[in-house]
């Protein structure tokens, strides 16, 4: 079987090499009384996360939206057909008033609504004196990206569920 890898390891000195399944590594790994299997889980899930942002940075179609301290990105209850990635500041997400989590530069926000087709179910405001700054993506053009990558996909779909 010929998968793509994500790294080559090139080794300067002679080594011995045994190749196993990652069904039998994550079987022995699970029985590890270290806790190591739901530290490499983990640590997988932030690469995949972070590869999907970086993918989404490279987007042609992106548009800069620079938004002043307290005003929001978009409001609760509107509907919502872009994204928006973080640049520079901060974004509170905010039900009734009250701050559930905060959004930081790389951080993406609204991708509830592009993926689901629902209306807004928070509030998004910038909460920094210098005001925020993001690249707003268009629906329709995120969501070509998610059919053309499975594993894109997969990772901002983890990302929204941890979120709700």
């Amino acid at each position: 079987e010929n998968k793509a890898r994500s790294a080559t390891v090139r080794c300067v000195t002679p080594v011995h090499a045994l190749e196993i399944s990652r069904e039998y590594f994550e079987k022995y790994i699970s029985y590890s009384e270290s806790g190591l299997f739901l530290i490499l889980k983990e640590k997988d899930k932030i690469r995949k996360r972070n590869r999907a942002k970086t993918i989404l940075r490279m987007q042609k179609d992106l548009k800069t939206v620079a938004v002043p301290r307290k005003a929001k990105l978009f409001k609760n209850g509107e509907e919502g057909d872009t994204l928006y990635i973080l640049e520079s500041g901060k974004v509170d997400v905010q039900i009734r008033g009250k701050t559930i989590f905060s959004c930081f530069p790389g951080n993406i926000i609204g991708e509830h609504s592009v993926m689901t087709g629902h209306k807004r179910n928070c509030d998004a405001v910038c909460v920094t004196k210098e005001g925020c700054v993001a690249q707003e993506l268009p629906g329709h053009h995120f969501r070509k990206l998610l059919e053309s990558s499975p594993s894109i996909q997969d990772s901002l779909r983890e990302l929204q569920l941890r979120r709700e």
